[in-house]
């Protein structure tokens, strides 16, 4: 086959859920396919990794990045992008997002990955011009496709829900978990020192990872946590590490009145992260809403115990290895922290569950399954 990857949305060094799929979907698929396939992936830098493994079966192309202009970009993907690979002999376009360029030929089948739909179920966070932007595009990129790679069958039921599509070709590959990054490390007292003081972490502490969009619940979270602190007095502070950026300081001012209870660390550098997996005692993660939830697995794979969500996709993924609470719930959230605290063979337990299941979610399956489906959808007349 010869296939086309329009990753505009990936770029080397961020480490947003598209990226780290685009980086480990492809890495994997280029090790499985013994240079039976040919690619073309266009991208404003790829990794070194990337182009390492991607080796002489991959030519890679510059693509408009998606931080530039909105108008560049839809240009060059509904311009460039079509003019570029309709002279080529290609059999498929993989859209690691849901956007498919206009005027791309019939005869080249057309693949797209959807993550989630949180503009359709909490449509309140969204501008009405963006709302209405995404609506037309994915209803176009629903009925244009020959299939949809999703992360999570609560991805595919909204998709099915809120689109009609056919649910036949909408496929769930679950996301992977990088295991030599991230897993149980015995750490030196110096880099333990040294990254304590660098992020300012205290001695026990519960964590958080992400980013300060409103899905991710952080309010409610650490309003949860003040009750914990009342009640139990306990040692702990919460540790909230994700992106500088409006709502970021927006939370930290609003916790001002109780600032001693929480580290808010900013954005921690890639490699160090599982360093703060296994420092934590606790990893907390009560999301409203998720595509998958990358995190919760990446703190199992490094043996954090973990308390998250009972919505959308993070019972899929933590399965019986977590606490589930309902998000909305602040004493619920509460209870299951100042539970976890003071029972030290539940946290043992569920470690070692945690460990388990994070076994189960590997990046080859993920581009085994992918790279079977291009061979399916390649075959099609």
């Amino acid at each position: 086959m010869k296939i086309a990857v329009n990753a505009q949305w990936y770029q080397a060094g961020q480490h947003t859920g598209i990226g780290t799929y685009t980086e480990y979907l492809y890495r994997n698929i280029w090790k499985l396919d013994n240079d039976k396939n040919q690619y073309i992936f266009f991208s404003k830098e790829p990794s070194e990794e990337l182009i390492h493994s991607g080796g002489t079966k991959v030519n890679f192309r510059k693509a408009v990045s998606v931080e530039g202009n909105k108008y560049l970009r839809f240009i060059w993907e509904n311009t460039i992008l079509p003019a570029q690979i309709n002279r080529t002999s290609l059999d498929i376009l993989h859209s690691v997002n849901y956007s498919l360029p206009w005027a791309v030929s019939h005869r080249i089948k057309k693949i797209i990955t959807v993550y989630d739909l949180i503009w359709m179920r909490f449509p309140e966070f969204f501008s009405k011009d963006t709302l209405y932007a995404a609506k037309k595009r994915f209803h176009r990129s629903c009925q244009a496709s020959d299939a949809i790679l999703t992360i999570s069958e609560s991805t595919k039921s909204d998709i099915q829900q809120y689109f009609n599509c056919n649910g036949n070709k909408i496929i769930v590959t679950y996301l992977g978990v990088d295991r030599k990054k991230f897993r149980l490390v015995d750490i030196s007292e110096p880099v333990e020192s040294y990254i304590r003081v660098k992020y300012n972490l205290p001695k026990k502490f519960i964590l958080w990872v992400g980013d300060f969009r409103n899905n991710k619940n952080v309010d409610r979270l650490c309003r949860a946590f003040i009750k914990v602190k009342e009640t139990l007095h306990c040692p702990h502070k919460l540790v909230l590490s994700g992106h500088n950026g409006y709502k970021y300081q927006r939370s930290k001012t609003a916790l001002q009145q109780h600032k001693e209870f929480f580290v808010f660390t900013g954005a921690v550098e890639d490699s160090e992260i599982p360093i703060l997996y296994n420092l934590a005692e606790i990893f907390v993660f009560p999301s409203l809403y998720e595509g998958f939830g990358l995190p919760v697995l990446e703190a199992m794979a490094c043996g954090t115990p973990v308390i998250t969500s009972n919505r959308s996709s993070l019972p899929e993924v933590a399965g019986e290895a977590a606490i589930l609470v309902n998000p909305e719930n602040e004493e619920e959230i509460a209870d299951a922290i100042a539970k976890l605290i003071m029972d030290d063979s539940l946290k043992e337990s569920l470690r070692k569950k945690g460990l388990e299941r994070a076994r189960l979610f590997t990046w080859e399956n993920t581009a085994y399954k992918t790279l079977k489906l291009f061979e399916e959808i390649a075959r099609q007349k």
